[in-house]
């Protein structure tokens, strides 16, 4: 990942530009990019038409529109009914390619003994919601903020002196991951099979996670997008809301082929 010397500290960035269909590659985060964020994951309301609006999408770029996200992949299906899209789930630990073959770039044996620690330990910590999502396990905290500094310790001691797994802070969460495994190495693998090959990357997202996968992508030629108020960060564009993604996408539909574009 790029230094913090790098990012952007401004609090305004442009919004991102219309795109030439023929020469980038989308990648988008979910859940505070696409969806507005909940209370708990569970709870997220899915905008009427999504689906469809990520196909045409995905279409028009001849395929190349991959989701990259922090959920697992059944949990994409059951809350999206994003069926057969390329995804990168659980933060990259899981990821399906445009043929469909499924990848996983680490195992999930590593948790087994923080999940038997928080069975008895989160007890301690009211307020706190563990999500066990079978490759990484969240310590989720949005509604009691004031744990911020506690979870973040109990992360580190659940990890402690473990090569083999690492802490991901997010948005009112720290998940507990495989090490090696990022948005930003799941882009890169993208990249380097069709139909995302020779394209250059455009990644879309709003949370620290999605940091990773911005830098790839400027790596690669592109750039990111950050939704959101959240700052300093290495994305070069800037979108508000989920709201303000979805009109951006409806709006490459109608910039047609014109050799102007970027």
């Amino acid at each position: 990942m790029s230094s913090q010397t790098d990012a952007q500290h401004p609090s305004h960035l442009p919004p991102p530009p219309r795109l030439d269909p023929r020469r980038w590659a989308l990648f988008l985060d979910l859940d505070g990019t696409l969806v507005e964020l909940a209370a708990r994951p569970e709870l997220i309301e899915v905008p009427e038409g999504l689906p469809q609006l990520l196909r045409s999408t995905a279409d028009r770029h001849q395929g190349a529109l991959a989701i990259l996200s922090g959920r697992s992949r059944a949990d994409l299906s059951a809350h999206f009914g994003l069926h057969g899209f390329p995804a990168a789930t659980l933060h990259g630990l899981e990821r399906c390619d445009a043929q469909g073959r499924m990848h996983r770039t680490a195992d999930h044996r590593p948790l087994d003994g923080v999940r038997q620690q928080l069975g008895v330990r989160s007890g301690d910590y009211p307020g706190m919601w563990v999500e066990d999502k079978g490759g990484a396990i969240a310590l989720h905290y949005r509604q009691s903020s004031h744990l911020r500094s506690a979870i973040a310790e109990l992360g580190r001691e659940l990890i402690d002196g473990r090569a083999d797994l690492c802490l991901q802070p997010g948005d009112f969460v720290v998940e507990i991951k495989p090490t090696g495994t990022d948005k930003g190495r799941a882009l890169s693998a993208f990249l380097a099979e069709s139909p995302f090959i020779g394209r250059l990357p455009v990644m879309v997202g709003d949370d620290l996670t999605d940091e990773h996968a911005f830098a790839a992508a400027q790596a690669n030629g592109g750039f990111g997008v950050i939704v959101g108020s959240r700052r300093p960060t290495l994305a070069r564009y800037a979108l508000a809301s989920p709201t303000e993604v979805i009109d951006w996408l409806r709006a490459l539909h109608d910039s047609g082929n014109d050799k102007d574009q970027p």
